[in-house]
């Protein structure tokens, strides 16, 4: 197909798919002629994810970037892969670091192995940090219960990758279940708030 047809199959105009490719985000087609390429199908779902993971997922141009190279680098690693998927999409604070022991007193009493520069304990920290001080300690006390529901989604996060083939498959869809599982988790939370939020009757 040509870059028209790409367009209207996707809906994706003519000038985004050039600035993709730019970018670096998408592969430029097979040249056919001084002003023509052709594109596959193969174009059209690298496209499709590109959109998801920018319109979607809302991760900036550089930061897709990131995750599609991670994707696909030559030799990959999952475990590597799915590390630099996290670190990519997890922003941690810019200021100065908060106290990280209690973190890692968290991860050490559940038994987790989670890497020291995982950006994720940092921002962790910084909420814990914030919850004491505006004084909601009670939300604190219960970041255990929290974690145990967290790992019942990693677990069904996992369980995604059952009957995946191949290894861009299965690459592709950590990033899928990284980014959307996320967005799945928190709406589906604050419409079960909303639901709780109309049967609630202060004492």
């Amino acid at each position: 197909m040509r870059i028209g047809d790409l367009s209207k199959l996707t809906g994706v105009p003519v000038p985004t798919i050039k600035y993709y490719q730019r970018e670096g985000l998408l592969p430029y087609g097979e040249r056919t002629e001084r002003n023509q390429a052709r594109y596959t199908d193969e174009h059209v779902h690298r496209l499709r994810l590109v959109r998801a993971l920018v319109d979607i997922a809302r991760l900036p141009i550089a930061t897709a970037g990131e995750v599609l190279n991670a994707i696909a680098t030559p030799g990959r690693d999952l475990f590597k892969v799915v590390g630099d998927v996290h670190y990519a999409v997890t922003a941690a604070p810019d200021d100065a670091a908060p106290d990280q022991q209690p973190v890692a007193e968290l991860v050490n009493r559940l038994g987790w192995t989670v890497k020291e520069d995982n950006p994720s304990r940092r921002a962790l920290a910084n909420i814990f940090e914030v919850l004491a001080e505006l004084g909601h300690t009670d939300l604190l006390d219960r970041v255990d219960d929290y974690a145990e529901y967290a790992a019942r989604l990693a677990a069904l996060d996992v369980g995604v990758l059952d009957g995946r083939t191949s290894t861009d498959e299965i690459l592709e869809s950590v990033v899928v279940v990284t980014l959307f599982g996320d967005a799945l988790v928190s709406l589906l939370r604050r419409m079960a708030q909303e639901d709780l939020s109309t049967k609630f009757k202060p004492a």
